[in-house]
């Protein structure tokens, strides 16, 4: 069972789920109720979006250890199962299983919201996640990009689904309340922004961290084609537009002091450490900290819709 649970990264989906209800329960649903705007969709028929998502997501890692096992034994990643204690066999099975199974729950959500073209979602996530495990990732820049954008879509999935149902119902409270329709996409855009950039960052670390697996099976990643120094220089741009749009988010929350150290405190302060130790190291195991680090920043970047919803009077002077 550990065996299969590590396959499918869980603590990763975790994340994915929290995203999604963290999105909707303390950004979209308050803001739409401040103007009487109420959900269309039930809390179980969320779970099972969030439960969809999910599935796609498992199905995703499964198919991306299945082709990478001979990476990731050169990179000496011991958690590629796959080939070990579970059979390639098995690996592909379970692999069709749980994404035909999360697209049938997609499509579920989708007939009841009455938005049938939502269908897609899931398909498209099935199907990019699986051009990205056997042919975007080895080439540059575009796997990286790829990952990182269906990363930025996990909170868009939440308000693709919400937000059609609730204007066709409710057409003139809605055109009514344009502005908090509005703050609910500008918000909502803007933590997938933040996911967009702090994926890419990771990834294109992880990708110098991975170089000697991927030489040895061909892959023509950043690091490769465009070697380590241009590639930190890269990451360096990435990592200051962060900084810079952040500072944007402190400046709309007039320097709030809890807004301001949460930013300060928890994200900026270990972006600069991590540039820090980018530009004065080459270690695999300094690659790995980075890697780690960033992941620990983009769950700190969602948690930031608690401190979002605290400040819910800050948001409705801005509909005024």
């Amino acid at each position: 069972m550990l065996d299969y649970l590590k396959l499918i990264r869980v603590k990763n989906l975790l994340i994915i789920g929290l995203t999604q209800y963290l999105i909707r329960y303390f950004v979209v649903l308050p803001l739409l109720a401040s103007q009487g705007l109420f959900p269309f969709l039930s809390d179980f028929d969320f779970f099972i979006l969030v439960l969809s998502m999910i599935l796609v997501g498992s199905g995703g890692y499964i198919i991306n250890d299945y082709f990478d096992t001979k990476v990731d034994r050169k990179n000496e990643r011991l958690r590629n199962v796959v080939g070990k204690t579970i059979k390639r066999r098995v690996a592909m099975v379970l692999h069709v299983v749980v994404n035909s199974l999360g697209i049938l729950l997609g499509a579920y959500v989708a007939y009841k919201v009455g938005v049938y073209w939502l269908v897609l979602v899931n398909i498209g996530y099935a199907t990019l996640l699986w051009f990205y495990s056997t042919d975007f990732k080895h080439q540059p820049v575009i796997g990286n990009f790829v990952i990182s954008l269906l990363t930025s879509c996990v909170p868009l999935v939440v308000i693709a689904f919400e937000l059609p149902p609730i204007i066709r119902t409710n057409y003139e409270l809605a055109v009514a309340n344009w502005p908090v329709i509005g703050l609910v996409l500008f918000y909502t855009a803007g933590f997938a922004l933040f996911a967009f950039l702090t994926n890419l960052i990771r990834e294109i670390v992880k990708d110098m961290e991975d170089i000697k697996g991927d030489l040895f099976v061909g892959s023509k990643t950043l690091p490769i084609v465009f070697g380590i120094r241009n590639t930190k220089t890269v990451i360096v741009v990435l990592i200051l537009t962060t900084m810079i749009l952040l500072a944007y988010v402190q400046i709309i929350f007039s320097f709030n002091l809890l807004v301001f150290f949460y930013f300060v405190v928890l994200v900026q302060i270990p972006l600069v450490f991590i540039t820090v130790k980018l530009l004065n190291n080459n270690s695999k195991k300094t690659y790995h900290l980075i890697s780690e680090v960033m992941k620990f920043i983009m769950v700190i970047g969602i948690m930031f819709t608690i401190v979002l919803k605290n400040q819910m009077s800050v948001l409705e002077e801005l509909l005024h």
